[in-house]
């Protein structure tokens, strides 16, 4: 117990528990049937990383949110004379919400990226400002699965494009 313990703290959790569980290492059972129904479906947010220091005010994200895979990239954009490097801040991959348990994590959702809300990755916090249109069109299409403050932070955004 205490081996399986600490080979899941080091690698990912999913991967690492199903190897555990067989002699012969297998990758993780995928839902095929939700990947094949969210195909290309992305949800686009844009954020703002929360930071005590002065040189991070400014900084501007994009976080895209596959529905697909469960997944989320973070991204900087090219701002001229940042003086930072910009580009891919966190490649897709499932983040941990933090105080989540190693036996038993949780996940963000596109239920957590109210407008206004911060989340953190990695010991990073980030603001969500904005998104596009489509995550809008997403969230009222499925309304039963995300709560209504989410949907109407962003519905409030997006109030005069409608």
């Amino acid at each position: 117990k205490q081996w399986y313990q600490r080979r899941v703290a080091i690698t990912a959790g999913q991967d690492s528990k199903q190897n555990c569980l067989s002699l012969i290492a297998q990758p993780p059972k995928k839902d095929v049937m939700k990947m094949l129904e969210n195909d290309l479906k992305i949800l686009r947010y844009a954020a703002v990383m929360e930071s005590p220091n002065p040189e991070d005010k400014n900084r501007k994200f994009i976080i895209s949110y596959s529905l697909a895979k469960d997944e989320m990239q973070i991204y900087e954009p090219h701002q001229r004379n940042a003086g930072i490097i910009e580009g891919k801040f966190l490649e897709y991959s499932q983040v941990r919400k933090p105080g989540s348990s190693i036996d038993n994590p949780e996940y963000y959702t596109p239920a957590d990226f109210a407008i206004g809300a911060t989340i953190e990755v990695f010991s990073r916090k980030f603001k969500i400002a904005d998104c596009d249109l489509y995550v809008l069109k997403y969230l009222e299409a499925n309304g039963s699965r995300f709560p209504a403050a989410t949907i109407e932070s962003i519905r409030a955004i997006h109030a005069d494009k409608l």
